[in-house]
């Protein structure tokens, strides 16, 4: 297994999200599968490429696709997230939890 954390600036880098993931390794120790065929990029099983594009304007490699951690089991054994805005929470839920999560101001 391999645990990999990840957290992301958004919002002119004042608000964070992340995730803490875990990964079956392959026999040789990678997370991902080989490429295959044609393409230069490992695959998710429904053979969708396992890449991600950088959305971030600040970020010289904005809209660079780069390549990232399988996300489809069984490559991806457990997905621990955090991202407030993706929950489908009613409107009073999400304002009380972005309170509670909001950091002290100074």
């Amino acid at each position: 297994m391999a645990y990999l954390a990840t957290f992301n600036a958004r919002k002119a880098r004042a608000i964070w999200d992340g995730a803490l993931r875990a990964y079956k390794l392959q026999t040789n120790g990678a997370i991902n599968p080989a490429a295959g065929g044609p393409d230069t990029h490992a695959q998710n099983p429904d053979g969708t490429d396992c890449v991600s594009t950088v959305r971030d304007a600040n970020d010289p490699l904005n809209n660079v696709t780069l390549d990232a951690p399988c996300n489809q089991f069984p490559i991806l054994q457990w997905n621990a997230q955090i991202n407030l805005a993706a929950v489908p929470l009613a409107a009073e839920q999400r304002r009380a939890a972005w309170r509670t999560c909001a950091p002290a101001r100074r």
